[in-house]
């Protein structure tokens, strides 16, 4: 069965685009699929969001996604957001995003 949550359905997908007009909704949960679904884009290392989904989330999939060896995924690389974060979120991000 191939699907959303099946990792070969998305297999060679390397950036995601996200724009949105109106709110942060798809923003919000394509940061929760990838929190629970860490595999689905294999090849996924480049994120455009055009909203910031709420904090916690997105710090959860980067975690989720980057920390540990998983040589069956690539990690993010890049995480483009529409207004750069504070001093200290900036700082959490960079580092989830480098220490691959």
């Amino acid at each position: 069965m191939r699907g959303p949550t099946n990792p070969q359905f998305f297999r060679s997908l390397t950036k995601l685009v996200i724009t949105e007009l109106y709110g942060p909704s798809s923003s919000t949960r394509f940061c929760a699929h990838m929190v629970l679904y860490p595999n689905t884009f294999p090849a996924l290392h480049i994120v455009s969001l055009s909203h910031y989904p709420p904090l916690d989330l997105l710090l959860v999939m980067l975690e989720r996604r980057n920390l540990g060896n998983h040589r069956d995924r690539a990690h993010f690389r890049s995480l483009s957001l529409p207004v750069r974060p504070g001093r200290v979120v900036f700082a959490v991000i960079r580092d989830l995003l480098h220490d691959t």
